[in-house]
């Protein structure tokens, strides 16, 4: 439970799953309604509960946005952890592809989640932006180096590792932000093996 968003109730359990339940639909309201259109009384209601009752757990939007970071950041740098651990046991190719696959089971566990702070990015407070921002450069980190360990390696042939590490991201992004639409013709794994084929295509050396 965050310890830095204050609550008036000393059960811990309780707390945490009344702001769960508060989280997820407060993140259903922000993406079909918007973040300024969507008020406390909407999301209360949504909760089935009081409009006073809610501040109990929480004191505003502000910290449901925070609570989706800590939830999307501790989730981000399991991901960071793992891909990493892959790293220093995989050739470059299946590092990459080992990556691929967590970035995007990630991404689709948290598509609301990724989607709100996706579209909601222009509108959020400076310390949250650069929040964000943070966690993403730090995603990225993770497959410029494979790329890179890649291309000393012989294994890839490329011109802007880093460019090629937003674009990784960026197909990530895009699984939450279009879901509608891919999962029509996809579905997460079908979307992985299609999207990792055509990355390790733009890389290996032969593709050139």
């Amino acid at each position: 439970m965050s310890t830095a968003i204050k609550a008036n109730s000393s059960n811990e359990k309780l707390v945490q799953e009344r702001r769960d339940q508060i989280l997820r639909s407060a993140i259903r309201l922000f993406n079909k309604k918007g973040f300024d259109g969507t008020s406390m009384r909407d999301i209360a209601r949504a909760c089935r509960m009081t409009s006073a009752n809610i501040y109990n757990y929480i004191s505003g939007k502000e910290d449901i946005i925070r609570l989706i970071l800590e939830a999307g950041h501790e989730q981000s740098y399991r991901f960071i952890a793992e891909a990493e651990a892959g790293l220093g046991k995989l050739a470059a190719v299946e590092a990459l592809k080992n990556a691929v696959a967590l970035f995007f089971r990630h991404i689709d566990k948290n598509r609301p989640g990724v989607t709100f702070l996706y579209r909601g990015m222009a509108s959020f407070k400076e310390d949250i932006r650069s929040s964000v921002l943070k966690v993403e450069a730090d995603e990225t980190e993770v497959f410029e180096k494979i790329i890179n360990r890649g291309s000393i390696e012989g294994d890839f042939a490329v011109d802007d590792a880093r460019l090629l590490a937003d674009n990784i991201i960026s197909l990530g992004q895009m699984w939450a932000v279009k879901h509608g639409l891919f999962e029509r013709r996809y579905t997460i794994e079908g979307y992985i093996n299609m999207q990792t084929s055509n990355i390790t295509a733009q890389l290996r050396r032969d593709s050139r």
